[in-house]
């Protein structure tokens, strides 16, 4: 009698059948939810209805308070204004001398949300906080604009006259800031899976203290920060770019830490400052002093790794 197989080995062959049938209806599932989705996110763009809502908030008084320099420092406070900004595209600009705070925002209601409030707080100071996301999925929201959507525009207008702190968090959005003029003495910010472009154009009404900008995935550029000659400077990014122009008008030493960790970029030095902190990276004498007139020291602290960054003299 010729020998048979045993019983085991029959389900030990049907089990690799067993596994490619059950992939395939994966792979299946998984194209078909795909082009459910996909079909969902052009019918929502075909149907996009985008509207222009204006928001005004007429500052505290407060307000008046902070920019009156007849008033004793201690009991004048800046003025704060938090922004939290997912999936759009964000523009901040000064606004005339004495003008309340204005934004103008243009976007489908149905798909996203814009909420304001403010309040006062004693001695002074007040907080403005503008809210911008979307209704439901970020992801939907990403992934309409991707396949050719309008992303929603939101403008910020701030007083020109108002010491002023400015902070906030930006999600999968761009953000573009002409900060030029207007008194901002902090600038707080973080930019994960987007963009930020800040620029200062021309000096600030006043020097800032204190300017941070904190990216991940996502590119962060700042343009003419000596016209914002803030005492503390970090710039800090995670698998992206950062592009940091150090050139304008420096009225005062300043310690810059830059933190670069598999990103890469360009650091611009000005040619009126002394730069300390790049030897071996960068060999470049500083200016002498003429006469009495210090001549502003830039500190700079430049850690990183797996990333580049190109310093252009």
């Amino acid at each position: 009698m010729m020998p048979t197989s045993s019983g085991r080995a029959g389900p030990a062959r049907r089990w690799p059948k067993v596994g490619c049938l059950v992939a395939a209806v994966a792979i299946g599932v998984l194209v078909v939810g795909g082009g459910i989705i996909t079909g969902v996110a052009f019918r929502q763009i075909r149907s996009e209805a985008p509207e222009t809502r204006q928001l005004v908030r007429e500052l505290p008084a407060a307000a008046a308070i902070v920019a009156d320099e007849t008033v004793p420092e201690v009991i004048r406070a800046p003025g704060r204004v938090e922004v939290n900004i997912s999936i759009a595209q964000l523009l901040v600009v000064p606004a005339a001398v004495g003008e309340p705070i204005r934004v103008e925002a243009n976007y489908d209601p149905r798909y996203y949300e814009l909420d304001q409030d403010s309040e006062d707080h004693p001695g002074g100071g007040w907080t403005y906080r503008l809210r911008f996301a979307p209704a439901h999925s970020r992801s939907m929201a990403l992934f309409r604009i991707k396949l050719g959507g309008a992303p929603p525009r939101i403008r910020i207008a701030l007083p020109l006259d108002v010491p002023l702190v400015l902070t906030g968090e930006v999600h999968g959005a761009f953000a573009a800031m002409e900060l030029g003029g207007l008194r901002i003495e902090a600038l707080e910010m973080t930019v994960s899976g987007g963009a930020a472009s800040v620029s200062f154009q021309e000096p600030l009404g006043a020097p800032m203290d204190r300017l941070s900008l904190i990216g991940n995935k996502g590119s962060i550029e700042v343009t003419g920060l000596g016209n914002a000659s803030p005492r503390t400077a970090l710039l800090e990014q995670r698998f992206g770019e950062l592009d940091l122009d150090l050139r304008g008008a420096w009225l005062r030493d300043a310690e810059i830490q830059i933190d670069a960790e598999i990103a890469g970029g360009s650091l611009w030095l000005p040619d009126d400052v002394v730069v300390e902190g790049l030897e071996g990276r960068f060999d470049r004498p500083g200016p002498v002093s003429a006469g009495e007139l210090p001549t502003p020291r830039l500190r700079l602290a430049v850690t990183g790794r797996s990333g580049r960054l190109v310093v252009v003299d």
